[in-house]
């Protein structure tokens, strides 16, 4: 898990208008299904149906304005640039104001991502390569990456999907409830401790 140090809390009480940002880069049944699922839990969850699509700063306050972003990762998520500034978004609010991310691998693994190998690195390297992507913008990216693989993580393949569904909307429930009140005070204390407390009750497979 990263650290909560460089966390910079603001100087008043975060607002939040949803409960979830959802981002996913696949459209399938398991994705409808756990769209159906927050709905039915009543999570109040923005969700970006075409994560390819330029990012608009709709999207850009609907990050900043979620207590939590959930997001799918697959192996052909590096070859989108629109997906890559939404990862960049969410783990600038993970790290400023304490957003819990929830990262879940589809068909991927932990390594992969992180060392951009396998069919992932394919993707990623493929669109560095084929755009004019700046060095600082890759070293952004990458580190986002390292970053968001060192969180507590869901890894599913799709046969797995029917059994970890309810778990996952359970362990958010939980998320949910058990984070409400970190960001009261002005400078709050203990988000660190909280935060990982909470984490360690949920169907989380722990950092590496």
């Amino acid at each position: 898990m990263s650290s909560f140090s460089d966390f910079q809390p603001s100087s008043s009480e975060p607002k939040w208008n949803y409960d979830v940002f959802f981002s996913s880069s696949i459209d399938c049944f398991v994705i409808r299904s756990l769209k159906s699922s927050l709905r039915d839990a009543e999570i109040k969850t923005f969700i970006d149906d075409d994560d390819k699509k330029e990012i608009k700063p709709a999207i850009l306050r609907a990050i900043e304005e979620s207590r939590t972003s959930l997001i799918v990762l697959t192996k052909d998520f590096g070859d989108s640039i629109e997906r890559l500034k939404r990862l960049q978004k969410i783990m600038k609010c993970h790290r400023r104001k304490g957003q819990v991310v929830l990262p879940i691998y589809y068909d991927v693994n932990l390594w992969e991502v992180r060392k951009q190998s396998g069919r992932f690195g394919e993707a990623f390297e493929g669109l560095v390569k084929g755009t004019c992507v700046t060095q600082k913008e890759q070293m952004r990216w990458r580190r986002d990456f390292a970053q968001i693989t060192s969180l507590p993580r869901w890894e599913l393949s799709h046969l797995e999907w029917s059994s970890n569904n309810a778990i996952i909307i359970n362990s958010i429930k939980r998320i949910l409830d058990n984070t409400s009140l970190l960001f009261i005070a002005r400078h709050p204390v203990g988000i660190e401790l909280r935060v990982k407390e909470v984490l360690q009750l949920c169907h989380f497979v722990e950092n590496v």
